[in-house]
């Protein structure tokens, strides 16, 4: 089995902060608004096709949200803990 991972390009302290989502981040302040949201990828109708071509990538999209989905106390370190996408 393989997992995930992620390199650095360079040492990263203790602490600091590396990633402010700014215009593309989704918070979510409720638990049910995060599962109401993926519950919706899995069973919203189909986009429609593109030019005639109909997306590949429909299924399986909510198992990489659930992938990129992590927990973190908003504003700050001091702020609710919330669901960020």
């Amino acid at each position: 089995d393989k997992g995930r991972g992620l390199i650095a390009s360079r040492n990263i302290a203790k602490g600091e902060l590396v990633f402010t989502g700014s215009n593309n981040t989704i918070v979510f302040t409720t638990g049910n608004s995060w599962r109401n949201f993926v519950w919706y990828l899995g069973h919203a109708p189909p986009p429609p096709p593109t030019n005639g071509v109909i997306s590949p990538y429909v299924e399986g999209f909510a198992c990489d949200i659930l992938a990129w989905s992590w927990n973190q106390r908003i504003p700050d370190e001091d702020g609710p803990m919330q669901a960020v996408v």
